[in-house]
């Protein structure tokens, strides 16, 4: 597999030139350093997740965001973006609420996370109830010693009330107040050289699993 690491390069350059003139200008440089590397390593990734959940039948090209900025709504008016990531799920992309596993290339630094971010209000109550009703089950999946090994904590910003009969449990389990439930882990992008790297995203990914289950399950009861 073609090495990653070329695409820090570019995004460095990018983040330095973010212009429709220049990008056109590297264009053949993105496809070949960045856009087809990244794309097949995605592919590695989800062939490796398919192994142990063959639901996961999304492609490389619908689980990758696109470079392009929407800067409809932004004060930002870059035209691309200065990262590349993929969602990695039943759905891809294209349905965000679904628990799923990310990972995410930027200047410097690679991300590997997952659970659910992107959660409306009837999900977040699901998840929430399902925690209380099933500490025990919480309990194990979120601190399996791979989890914690990998990612400690399940993040997500809190809120600052909760329904009285879950706040009863929220001592040993505070982020029952949390409005997103993800977990993540950064790593040098010097990581990428590692002739290894797709193993090692893979056991992230594979330790995360049974949290993502659990989520999955809340938000379908």
């Amino acid at each position: 597999m073609t090495s990653l690491y070329p695409v820090f390069s570019f995004l460095s350059e990018l983040q330095s030139n973010n212009n429709r003139a220049w990008f056109h200008a590297n264009k053949a440089r993105y496809e070949n350093t960045v856009k087809l590397p990244f794309e097949a390593f995605v592919t590695t990734l989800i062939e490796g997740l398919q192994v142990h959940d063959p639901s996961i039948r999304t492609t490389a090209k619908e689980a990758i965001f696109r470079i392009n900025r929407d800067t409809r709504f932004s004060a930002d008016k870059s035209p691309y973006k200065t990262n590349v990531g993929a969602l990695i799920s039943r759905y891809g992309r294209k349905n965000k609420l679904y628990p799923g596993f990310y990972i995410h290339l930027e200047p410097g630094s690679l991300m590997v996370g997952g659970g659910a971010y992107f959660l409306d209000r009837p999900n977040i109550e699901k998840i929430r109830e399902a925690i209380f009703t099933q500490q025990e089950d919480w309990t194990t999946v979120t601190h399996a010693p791979d989890f914690q090994r990998l990612f400690g904590d399940i993040l997500g910003e809190r809120a600052k009330r909760i329904p009285k009969h879950l706040s009863a449990i929220a001592q040993e389990h505070p982020e029952i107040a949390n409005k997103q439930f993800y977990y993540s882990t950064h790593y040098p992008a010097t990581e990428c050289n590692r002739p290894d790297i797709a193993a090692m995203v893979l056991d992230h990914f594979k330790a995360a699993a049974p949290v993502n289950a659990f989520l999955a399950a809340a938000m379908q009861d």
